[in-house]
């Protein structure tokens, strides 16, 4: 009985850990996605110019 509790919550975090993980990505690529339609609408390159 405990050690099927404790597999349980073990498979659950890991689950849980699992989207946690996705949905940083996601928003992380979105928000970079984002900022370079911005930019690149706005007409400010990427990296800077070099000198």
């Amino acid at each position: 009985m405990g050690a099927a509790l404790v597999a349980s919550t073990v498979a659950l975090a890991a689950g849980v850990q699992r989207v946690v993980l996705m949905l940083a990505a996601g928003i992380w690529l979105l928000v970079f996605v984002l900022m370079a339609g911005l930019r690149s609408r706005l007409g400010v390159p990427l990296a800077p110019a070099p000198e």
